[in-house]
């Protein structure tokens, strides 16, 4: 039986493509001949989509600091406010039926599939302290009701807060029970399937600022994230949340008329698997060269590393 996995093998053609460091998203335009085929086989068996079909963004790939692909995101189940569980691919999403007897989504059906064994990842718990957790990956291995012998594997995206474990969620479903609340929630994005990345994932280097806004998270509060001038966005931390929280008002200003820089000087992971980031906004060389003066600082100095983010919680990064 052939199976189809959403990863870098079944989408060569992207390694000889310069992405973007960091995360970008693909359209069926960008894949060649053969892979737009596989990929146009898959979603003809998915049924009517949500929203109408964005055929531009259809998947999310990682690149390294060279532009080179490093690892793929293809077709991921997520928990939806309104319509239980849904298959997310790119910025596409159609609605994941579960019954006693498994999945089906379209006219594709299958069951669930855990990982031989667990990972160990570290996780924070209600009141912000870390833990380490034992972490079950799991694919929907999905195949056509008309007897094709392909079969489609695709990702769990578990809360991992919820720690799923393989006994507990198929007597749930062989009850008939949902499992709904198991899966993270939809990344909303900006509304046109952009995910904002890490500050680490992004690398070190100097990035134009087109802008900024704020979201609202459960584990947080509000958190700030930076619209660069390329298209991406990025999650605010460290240095850079101190100067937008001091002056939000006089970056924003400036931002939309391209002052500002974001100044990413150094990105290590420690031995306990976080990061440790220097990061600051600072005007554009430019700007200050025409004698605009703003509220906020102009001037950056010593880099200091604040705070750090856990990557181990997931490989899937909304």
């Amino acid at each position: 039986m052939a199976t189809f996995n959403f990863d870098k093998e079944m989408f060569s053609s992207l390694l000889g493509q310069s992405l973007v460091g960091g995360y970008n998203t693909i359209g069926m335009g960008d894949l060649d001949s053969d892979e737009a085929g596989n990929l146009y086989r898959f979603i003809g068996f998915l049924g009517h989509s949500i929203a109408p079909f964005d055929d531009t963004n259809v998947l999310l790939v990682k690149a390294d600091s060279y532009g080179v692909l490093d690892a793929v995101y293809g077709a991921s189940i997520f928990q939806h406010p309104e319509h239980g569980l849904v298959l997310k691919l790119g910025a596409n999403e159609f609605p994941v039926e579960v019954s006693k007897s498994g999945f089906k989504v379209g006219s594709l059906e299958g069951v669930i599939t855990f990982s031989d064994k667990p990972v160990k990842i570290i996780i924070k718990d209600k009141s912000g302290e870390e833990k380490e957790i034992e972490y079950w990956g799991a694919t929907v291995d999905l195949m056509p009701e008309n007897g094709d012998e392909l079969e489609y594997k695709v990702k769990c995206s578990w809360q991992a807060d919820k720690e799923p474990k393989p006994a507990q969620i198929k007597s749930l479903i062989k009850k008939g029970e949902s499992i709904a609340e198991f899966f993270r929630p939809i990344p909303t994005g900006n509304g046109g399937g952009i995910e904002s990345i890490k500050m680490q994932d992004l690398g070190e280097g100097v990035y134009k600022l087109s802008g900024f806004r704020v979201v609202t998270t459960n584990d947080y509060g509000d958190r700030f994230i930076l619209k660069l001038e390329d298209g991406r966005e990025v999650w605010s931390r460290g240095n850079v949340d101190i100067q937008l929280a001091g002056s939000p008002e006089g970056w924003l200003k400036q931002a939309g008329l391209g002052n500002v820089e974001l100044i990413v000087s150094s990105c290590k992971q420690r031995k306990d698997g976080k990061w440790s980031v220097s990061c600051a906004l600072r005007r554009t060389k430019e700007s200050l060269n025409q004698g605009q003066t703003e509220s906020e600082p102009t001037e950056e100095k010593e880099l200091v590393s604040v705070g750090a983010n856990s990557t181990k919680q997931t490989d899937i990064p909304f």
